[in-house]
């Protein structure tokens, strides 16, 4: 990722805000800008950059940045602490940073702990560094809840803090990173702040092991297949897990070798078979489909536990055993079966199959395509406040299937998933008040109600919110913000 788009996220402070955030006052008297002149001037300042001509776009981000936009003050830190386009200078990186952190901005927060950490411009200071971190990491900064989390965990400059480093490795985790997956893994491998458990170990080495960069954990993978830690003892699995890691590491090519002396000729012809029946994930890798899950026998476990609380009519049961036979879990895909096992469990209320049915009704998968059908069963599913399905009712309205196009319902309905924190409900929704579709025009409900659908990450709504920015006074901006934090916070 260039720097450009780094600086844009950690400034996307809509993603990652507290509610402290607010829009500054201008630094200087100046003429303030006209929103169109804001928009301009930012589409300039990023052309201006991504053309690495640093000297203009440091004029044109500065001319914003003096009136107090939080997102331009954190651009010329960022320019003032990598010497893009001015002369280096830590204190005016500082400077700058400090005022957008005061304004919320998360990135700004994390450069600030990184310069007390590493002295740049200011004394070392391990103590304020955490105080940093912590206040980008609390909004959700992935880099700063990893920093913290090993900070946390090494004990380097603050008192070692095993759960404290577990907390902040769950979080990051959570995001997906894979570097905290494989830390979590190793945690429980050594018993570092939680029992030692080799089963939980594998599953996160196998949630890191299929990212790109993860060639420890598919090393630690290949480790616990050749042992047999946490895992059924089995050459064929460790054989290609050791594969992939030896692409980056030496002793993982070290151990394979080994290993093959140790290995029958069936095993090895098996393990090259499966190899040859792999599918490349989305960062390339080429993985047999079954080893970035659970075994396939502990898939058929769970199916038979499923299929016999199903039997007893277990609604829960039910219409887990839908979802396997709909996603081939335990037993060969059957969109018709699946669609059985629903409709036992939407007769008996469950939300989540009336829902599952709506879907395969609309898209016609195992049934006959028939929008009044789908419709009929997300109705009882939204009657029970499941948002999915209040979601997918408002977009049919929207688009006009299977019932005449109608903005006004649309919208109520999208709004009734919004408040619950379906993501796509409110970028919808944020879109109809910021457009006037459907409800009275109200640049400033649009933008708060895409403000949280954009700290969901969603991407759509985050290219919206430049949109809508570029049509706001700096007054709308503060206030739009302001109902963001609150209705972010529970209020």
């Amino acid at each position: 990722m260039n720097a450009l788009a780094i600086s844009l996220l950690a400034a996307l402070f809509l993603t990652f805000c507290g509610c402290h955030t607010k829009v500054a006052a201008p630094i200087v008297q100046a003429k303030e800008f006209t929103p169109e002149e804001i928009k301009k001037t930012w589409i300039d300042g990023n052309k201006a950059y991504q053309g690495r001509s640093y000297r203009l776009a440091f004029k044109k981000f500065h001319s914003l940045a003096i009136q107090g936009d939080a997102e331009a003050q954190y651009q010329i830190g960022y320019m003032y602490l990598n010497e893009e386009g001015v002369t280096q200078d830590y204190q005016e990186a500082m400077k700058w940073f400090r005022l957008s952190a005061d304004q919320g901005d998360a990135g700004a927060q994390w450069y600030i702990g990184r310069m007390y950490y590493y002295g740049e411009g200011v004394p070392k200071d391990a103590a304020k560094s955490v105080e940093w971190y912590k206040k980008a990491a609390i909004q959700g900064l992935l880099t700063a809840q990893s920093d913290l989390a090993e900070l946390y965990e090494n004990g380097k400059d603050v008192t070692q803090n095993y759960q404290e480093a577990m907390k902040w490795y769950q979080k990051a985790a959570a995001q997906g990173l894979q570097s905290a997956q494989f830390k979590i893994g190793k945690m429980y491998y050594n018993g570092d702040g939680v029992p030692k458990d080799a089963a939980k170990a594998v599953e996160w080495y196998q949630k890191a092991a299929v990212k790109w960069g993860g060639f420890e954990a598919q090393f630690y993978l290949a480790v616990a297949y050749e042992r047999g830690q946490g895992v059924t003892q089995d050459y064929v699995r460790a054989l290609i897990w050791y594969d992939l890691a030896s692409l980056e590491k030496s002793d993982a090519r070290i151990n394979r070798d080994l290993l093959i002396k140790n290995m029958t000729p069936d095993q090895i012809a098996e393990a090259r078979e499966l190899q040859k029946k792999c599918k490349k994930n989305k960062d390339g890798y080429c993985f047999v489909e079954e080893f970035t899950t659970v075994e396939i026998k502990e898939n058929r476990e769970k199916f038979e536990m499923s299929q016999r609380a199903a039997n007893d009519g277990n609604a829960d049961a039910q219409w887990n055993l839908g979802s396997m036979y709909a996603n081939g879990v335990g037993v060969p895909k059957d969109a018709a079966t699946a669609v059985e096992w629903w409709q036992k469990a939407a007769a008996q209320g469950h939300a989540g199959a009336q829902y599952n049915l709506g879907m395969v009704y609309e898209n016609g998968t195992g049934v006959n395509k028939d929008y009044q059908e789908a419709m009929k069963w997300y109705q009882k599913a939204a009657a029970q406040g499941f948002a999915p399905a209040q979601f997918e009712i408002g977009r049919m309205y929207y688009n006009g299937d299977g019932v005449p196009k109608d903005a006004a319902r649309s919208a109520e309905w999208m709004q009734k998933a919004a408040v619950q924190g379906h993501s796509l409900s409110q970028r919808y929704i944020g879109y109809m008040y910021a457009s006037g579709y459907g409800v009275g025009k109200n640049i400033i409900l649009g933008y708060a109600w895409s403000s949280l659908s954009a700290a969901q990450g969603d991407e759509t709504a985050e290219k919206n919110l430049w949109t809508y920015k570029g049509e706001m006074t700096w007054n709308q901006r503060t206030q739009a913000i302001r109902l963001f934090c609150n209705w972010k916070n529970g209020d």
